[in-house]
């Protein structure tokens, strides 16, 4: 297991408790006189944090050392200094959707990390307590303490781990945790952040609630199938664009009306599909130049199609733009309209010049 340097629980000045009974503590390093974080750990969590250590993952604290030690490992860790969603929530109630949204946006991109490792990382235990807001709004999703490899091979969990209403239904024993169980959890979340309250007690409102429900569906085949599927709906449910980088999900680069795959909106999209290649193709030019007629209809069948596809941010464009990493939604709306103006009116003028 590879280690940064070789520290021993001896190197460290205990500075306080912040956890006594799960065993965390507020250490210095007697050398560096940095502060970190000690969690005393039993074995079963020894695979996961090797990998961790070798691999450190984004948006989580970085692992300086493992120390065996005969109950198990004592793990130290970087010292996150901000509070937790719980805190916000104890503090404000209920936060903004679009606040909501950008918070679980953020936690999944951090999933898919973990969910793309081999073997993949389930965490088993997100909740408001375990995600931290820094000072200068960096998200940390912590405590990896309940977390397990995924083998895939496992019918159930051997050991029944998370936190009661946060924790998906295999987790207590009627199945094996996999990484929709993190997606039933975020699910419960992103409820607990909109309406305060989980969703069994008080289910959030459109598209948001919908969001809620397909991620807590008790059987996981019919939740979302991965965090970057999630991370779509989130997406596409309002606010700040987040995106997983390196990863485009399919839907992206299905043209508007087909994106979640619905009949009724599939159906409006083959009928404004259809229609604009109507309206394209059946322009005619008087001259005989059967080359330019041919240009005209393309150009003009395109700027139909880029009309509605470009709002959709159809192959991600709006994110090749930078337009959706505008904060703003008022200012990120009225950016999208604008570009989309100016595309189809390049084009129509384009359609214009060929005509001649």
């Amino acid at each position: 297991m590879a280690v940064e340097k070789p520290f021993r629980i001896g190197d460290y000045t205990e500075l306080g408790v912040l956890n006594e009974e799960h065993g965390v503590f507020l250490v210095q390093h007697r050398l560096s006189r940095r502060v970190h974080v000690l969690k005393l750990l039993s074995k079963d969590a020894i695979p996961v944090i090797e990998g961790l250590i070798d691999e450190p993952a984004d948006g989580m604290p970085h692992i300086y050392d493992a120390i065996p030690i005969k109950t198990g490992i004592a793990v130290v860790e970087q010292y996150i200094d901000g509070v937790t969603l719980d805190f916000i929530l104890k503090l404000r109630g209920a936060i903004d959707e679009d606040a909501a949204l950008d918070y679980c946006k953020r936690i999944a991109v951090i999933l898919h990390g973990l969910h793309s490792r081999k073997p993949p990382v389930i965490h088993r235990d997100i909740k408001p307590s375990n995600v931290m807001i820094t000072g200068e709004g960096r998200l940390y999703l912590i405590d990896i303490d309940a977390a397990k490899l995924y083998s895939g091979g496992s019918a159930r969990d051997t050991h029944l781990l998370g936190t009661e209403g946060y924790a998906a239904p295999e987790q207590y024993g009627f199945g094996s945790s996999t990484p929709e169980t993190d997606v039933y959890s975020l699910g419960v979340l992103l409820n607990k952040l909109v309406t305060g309250a989980l969703p069994n007690e008080r289910m959030a409102g459109g598209k948001v609630g919908r969001i809620v429900e397909k991620c807590t569906d008790i059987d996981p085949k019919n939740r979302y199938k991965s965090a970057a599927e999630l991370l779509g709906a989130l997406n596409r449910a309002g606010g700040r664009r987040v995106t997983v980088k390196g990863h485009r999900p399919a839907s992206q680069f299905r043209p508007l009306g087909f994106r979640s795959l619905t009949p009724w909106k599939m159906l409006l999209g083959l009928m404004y599909y259809g229609f604009s290649a109507i309206m394209a193709f059946s322009i005619g030019l008087p001259s005989d130049d059967s080359v330019a007629t041919w240009a005209v209809r393309i150009t003009f069948f395109l700027d139909l199609f880029l009309g509605a596809a470009i709002p959709g941010n159809f192959c991600g464009i709006l994110d090749i733009m930078g337009i959706s990493r505008i904060k703003s939604q008022k200012a990120r709306v009225t950016v999208t309209v604008l570009f989309d103006i100016t595309v189809t009116v390049t084009l129509l003028v384009l359609a214009a010049v060929i005509s001649r």
